[in-house]
């Protein structure tokens, strides 16, 4: 599990983190459902405030009822075409914002962070993200992750200006296990760049 930083810092929180699956509903507004499944623990892999990444992996792997699906990645350097993220605005259920246009390579407009490091959505065509979607992906027009969101100005009333942490910054910025993804992406150092994501319990269906 990928997610912000500031979400999961050390290995404490690793451990003591409760992984809530299928937090939706089909309704924009009204009741929710009550499908959720939930996994308690995981394991700290990498961290890396500079680009304000860290890296899990669950104690248990989810099972098939979970319905859950492995994430492609893409960490070349190429520029998405239109993107969209999944988040959780104010802890609400999942939400989808979509960018019709690409982002921009920028600075994250706060100290600390690695330069241009980061994908800014100028404004969101449809939707928009909120305190608390921190850590959620930004996808891009093939369905491949390019970063997870650090943080931004964006509200309901003006959704502009979101900075996604660029994947293939935390891919290769150290040569640290524990800092960066390279190792747990590409364990057997394949130089992939691009994968496509998958249901792992797919073949029994």
């Amino acid at each position: 599990v990928l997610t912000a930083q500031p979400c999961i810092s050390d290995a404490s929180q690793a451990s003591n983190t409760i992984f809530v699956f299928n937090y939706q509903s089909p309704w924009c507004g009204g009741q929710d459902l009550t499908n959720m499944h939930s996994l308690s623990g995981s394991i700290l892999r990498a961290t890396n405030p500079d680009i304000d990444f860290t890296l899990v992996e669950l104690n248990q792997f989810p099972s098939l009822v979970f319905k859950p699906y492995l994430s492609g990645w893409d960490v070349t350097t190429s520029v998405p075409s239109n993107t969209y993220t999944l988040h959780h605005p104010e802890g609400d259920v999942m939400k989808i914002s979509i960018d019709d246009n690409q982002p921009v390579s920028a600075s994250y407009p706060v100290t600390g962070y690695v330069a241009n490091g980061f994908w800014r959505i100028l404004r969101w065509d449809t939707g928009t993200t909120e305190h608390g979607s921190s850590g959620g992906p930004l996808f891009d027009q093939n369905g491949r992750l390019r970063g997870t969101l650090t943080g931004g100005a964006a509200t309901c009333s003006n959704p502009a200006n979101d900075y996604f942490a660029k994947l293939n910054k935390m891919f290769s910025i150290t040569t640290i296990n524990d800092t960066h993804l390279r190792p747990w992406l590409d364990p057997i150092s394949s130089g992939a760049t691009i994968v496509n994501g998958r249901d792992p319990y797919g073949y029994n269906l």
